[in-house]
């Protein structure tokens, strides 16, 4: 990890905020309480508008920080943009398909 770090430093760089210890600390704290709310019954799905938004702004700002140890900040934005598209509605996919598969075994009475 210390060598990756090292190739993506974004020291220098508009991203160097990223790797302060108070943004760290509020950015685990936002991470734990995703991780958590994620888990509720009243969570909507990913794909409902409000939360596709979210995971798009979130993938193009992860995009962004790792693009800018490279100076690549521009097009690193649009992959973390893709991946955010990619990884929401292939998820979306999986879980349904899982869920599809198990319904028997989740909801007997089904």
């Amino acid at each position: 990890m210390g060598r990756v770090a090292e190739l993506a430093s974004v020291d220098g760089t508009w991203a160097e905020w990223v790797g302060h210890p108070i943004t760290v600390t509020v950015l685990t704290i936002l991470l734990a309480v995703e991780l958590v709310t994620d888990q509720l019954p009243s969570t909507p799905s990913r794909t409902v508008p409000p939360q596709f938004i979210a995971r798009l702004v979130t993938g193009a700002f992860a995009g962004a920080v790792i693009g800018a140890g490279w100076h690549h900040t521009f097009s690193s934005t649009g992959a973390g943009v893709v991946g955010a598209v990619l990884g929401t509605l292939a998820g979306y996919r999986a879980r349904s398909g899982l869920v599809e598969r198990n319904v028997d075994t989740i909801c007997p009475s089904h």
